[in-house]
């Protein structure tokens, strides 16, 4: 998992997120104790807008 600025990408094991989180998300996160939890993260991801949220898996799977 990595964020730089409102950038979160976030690699399990079966899928690779990136998202561009507001404050609050981001504050969110790191207070529920997801951000260090890729799976997890990877799960909170996947219920934010669809605006705001890119599933690259298959371009890192090399499809």
């Amino acid at each position: 998992m990595a964020q730089i600025g409102p950038l979160l990408a976030v690699r399990s094991r079966d899928e690779f997120l990136c998202a561009v989180l507001t404050p609050p998300q981001s504050l969110e996160l790191e207070s529920d104790g997801v951000f260090w939890d890729p799976a997890a993260a990877a799960v909170r991801l996947r219920r934010l807008p669809s605006h705001q949220l890119w599933d690259l898996s298959l371009w890192a799977a090399g499809s």
